[in-house]
């Protein structure tokens, strides 16, 4: 992936907001910066470098680094929700992709879901993943607070040190089946914040609160979980698809906070983004195409029935359900049993 020149943009506050642009054009997509970020830097063996390669062979990618991280301003004192929202309104604006795709993963997920509750004209799908509610602070769950200070107080001993153990630990936490070369990636941590920012950042990190915004939503909004996220509950999730009107949630199989290529969440992860974003056309009038038996096999496979299963409820042949599949997949111009079963969950919200 050849690295794409640099451009800034101001914040509302004057800070100075650095960001790129990338990729095969079409839809615009912004990326949300989540955590310690540093788009110079992601590199193969880097925890964002296959994500962001995926999403630049189909989209037009527009990347930014957070205040005080990467090639953005530095010694920031001012750090929260309503700082990150002024940063993301000023990135997208400035790249003349509105409406964007907004993908707000983790950290992102409250502040990009503010954003879009704020700035509705400036985003055409939100999609979120390992999302939460509330910072562990604004939370006030006594298990995760102890676990935000914990953390603090690792970055506050031992974010420059020499010994990389504290940021192993800050890292390996969300990322539990990293490989070696990701892993490696830690050691430039210091180099992307320094301690200070770091703790400012963190510590503005746990105050975040989303929950009065989510029922603000009206944007096309795919919320998606790992099952075995040792951070995020996937239950925090499904209360914030619940919170939003008309969100779809999806849960995938895994255990990293975020999809690495070798996760076995990697592929429907990029299905369902894929299939919630690809086509512009209302979902209903699509589903208009199909036959009432049609409608009625695929309500099927929203319950998450078997071919077996759903012939057996219509008793008909599993051989007559795979003929009516084949009709549905190319009515709906789909490609899977996920992508049509996600197409037929946002058309009846």
């Amino acid at each position: 992936m050849e690295q794409p020149p640099t451009r800034y943009v101001r914040s509302a506050d004057g800070v100075r907001i650095a960001w790129t642009e990338t990729g095969a054009g079409g839809a615009t997509v912004v990326l949300a910066a989540n955590q310690i970020t540093d788009f110079r830097r992601d590199s193969p063996g880097t925890l964002r470098f296959e994500a962001v390669e995926w999403l630049i062979e189909r989209f037009r990618v527009v990347r930014y680094d957070h205040r005080g991280t990467g090639s953005s301003q530095r010694k920031v004192e001012r750090q929260g929700q309503d700082a990150w929202v002024e940063d993301l309104e000023a990135v997208v604006r400035a790249s003349g992709g509105a409406p964007a795709i907004v993908i707000a993963p983790s950290q992102a997920s409250p502040y990009g879901a503010v954003f879009t509750a704020r700035h509705p004209e400036l985003v055409s799908h939100l999609v979120l993943h390992g999302a939460y509610p509330a910072g562990a602070k604004a939370g006030g769950l006594e298990d995760e607070v102890s676990r935000s200070d914990a953390m603090i107080e690792l970055i506050r001993v031992g974010w420059d040190a020499p010994n990389p153990a504290a940021r192993t630990l800050v890292v390996a936490s969300l990322f539990p089946d990293m490989r070696p070369q990701e892993l490696a990636w830690i050691a430039n941590l210091p180099l992307m914040i320094n301690r200070e920012d770091a703790l400012r950042f963190f510590s503005a990190s746990a105050l975040q609160d989303a929950r009065d915004f989510f029922p603000r939503i009206r944007t096309p909004t795919l919320v998606m979980a790992t099952a075995e996220d040792p951070v995020v509950l996937p239950e925090w999730s499904r209360m914030v698809a619940a919170s939003i009107p008309g969100a779809v949630y999806v849960e995938l199989p895994g255990r990293n906070h975020i999809p690495l290529k070798h996760d076995p969440s990697w592929g429907p992860y990029h299905d369902h983004l894929l299939a919630f974003v690809a086509d512009p056309a209302p979902r209903a009038d699509r589903l208009a195409c199909l036959s009432a038996r049609e409608r009625d096999i695929l309500a099927g496979v929203c319950a998450g029935l078997s071919n077996e299963a759903i012939a057996l409820q219509r008793n008909i042949s599993p051989k007559t359900v795979r003929n009516h599949l084949t009709s549905i997949f190319d009515k709906l111009r789909v490609r899977s049993r996920t992508q049509a079963a996600l197409l037929a969950s946002g058309a009846a919200t």
